[in-house]
């Protein structure tokens, strides 16, 4: 009881901050007018395409996802423990009889829980309009696609946590999230699309690379929700439905899973291992 009493306060003090945070608000602000603006272009074609359209919608709003969530976890996560390390605040909750584990689950959980908030918002009208165009059978779906972008924000926040407390500064943390964020969405693409023309990989070891990427992950998963049979995705998609069926998701959702716990695990352990909190 006393472990969670202790994980509870941490979680409201992180949720707190991160309510007030410029950068969550901007990022809540910019996710509804972007999220508002695609919306309004893919209704344009609803008069000829009718609820073909909200595949458009959809499409829209998972790039417009794939860009925003993990930057954001990435950034207010980054900081979280390293300011805390400048400030000297993290000595004053570790004289408190606080365990690392309940200081990491407290401290993730809180940061979850203000970018689940401000994602949620961000979604705002488009998202109304979205599920309100949608036939009931297809609802579900949708919901689904917004558990995904929280999935995904989890395991960027779980990352972002380990290069905070990595990190000698909130400037080095800020950099190294930011650079591994450009990464993981422009330049991992490019890798694996240079490795496959110039070595020739196969289809599966190409796969295997791609979901090594979150984000990638997150990607393929939206896909399949409102197309299974991932044609969007080319001949490699429609291999990779065929091949993996309906295991597919479970795969790309305990990547996500597996990642965010391996951080989490990771941090808990170089916290232990720090001077700061020995």
């Amino acid at each position: 009881m006393k472990t969670l009493r202790l994980i509870k306060v941490l979680m409201l003090k992180e949720l707190r901050e991160g309510l007030r945070s410029k950068w969550l608000m901007a990022y809540s602000l910019s996710y509804l007018l972007l999220g508002l603006s695609l919306t309004q272009f893919s209704l344009m074609g609803v008069s000829y395409l009718g609820l073909k359209a909200v595949g458009r919608i959809m499409a829209s709003l998972i790039n417009l996802a794939l860009y925003l969530v993990p930057l954001i976890s990435l950034a207010i996560s980054s900081i979280s423990i390293v300011s805390e390390k400048e400030t000297g605040v993290i000595e004053w909750l570790f004289s408190e009889p606080l365990g690392t584990l309940d200081y990491v689950l407290g401290k993730f959980l809180g940061l979850l829980t203000a970018v689940t908030l401000a994602t949620l918002l961000g979604f705002g009208l488009a998202s109304w309009i979205t599920v309100v165009l949608m036939p009931p059978e297809d609802a579900p779906k949708y919901l689904a696609f917004v558990l995904v972008a929280i999935a995904l924000s989890a395991t960027s926040i779980g990352i972002g946590m380990l290069i905070s407390a990595t990190s000698k500064s909130r400037f080095e943390a800020f950099g190294t999230a930011f650079l591994l964020w450009f990464a993981m969405i422009f330049v991992y693409d490019l890798v694996i699309m240079g490795l496959t023309i110039s070595t020739g990989l196969s289809e599966q070891a190409t796969f295997i690379l791609a979901v090594l990427n979150p984000v990638e992950s997150s990607r393929i998963l939206m896909i399949y929700l409102i197309d299974p049979m991932l044609t969007f995705l080319g001949s490699h998609g429609i291999y990779i439905a065929r091949e993996l069926g309906g295991f597919l998701p479970l795969l790309l959702a305990g990547i996500l899973t597996a990642y965010t716990l391996f951080s989490l695990i990771l941090v808990t352990i170089i916290l232990r291992r720090s001077d700061v909190i020995s």
